[in-house]
């Protein structure tokens, strides 16, 4: 199994961004370049496309410099959609939550290329008229 890079604190998502950076860069440095029309990074539904696309702006003026080539973030209407265009090797990298990680290694031969760790918070809540409370 491959060597995932963890992160942990307030940066982790632009160590994760950055990371994605790199491993866009070491992907296509080992596929001829000129004989890809475009990179395609795929990023689950978390929140909506506009605020996805606004997020992952930086990493694809980034790759698209680096690389030369168009750069393309996509996204899908929800999770199942998502899976399914993964399932159809729609992407070059995923973007998404690890159980799908895990369905897209096993049933569409991806390959994990790294994780990282980010604060979860979470609120508990209780129906209003149910029996229990705090």
């Amino acid at each position: 199994m491959a060597n995932h890079l963890k992160f942990k604190g307030v940066n982790s998502m632009k160590k994760t961004l950055f990371s994605l950076f790199v491993i866009g860069v070491l992907l296509l440095n080992v596929t001829s370049v000129s004989a890809i029309d475009s990179f395609v990074v795929g990023v689950a539904p978390h929140t909506s496309a506009r605020i996805i696309l606004e997020m992952y702006q930086p990493l694809r003026l980034h790759l698209e410099k680096a690389l030369g080539i168009p750069v393309d973030i996509v996204t899908a209407p929800n999770f199942d959609q998502f899976a399914l265009r993964g399932l159809d090797q729609v992407f070059d990298i995923a973007v998404t939550t690890g159980q799908q990680a895990r369905l897209l290694q096993t049933d569409a031969d991806y390959i994990p290329l790294l994780t990282y760790k980010a604060d979860f918070r979470a609120v508990a809540l209780v129906a209003a008229k149910g029996p229990y409370r705090t």
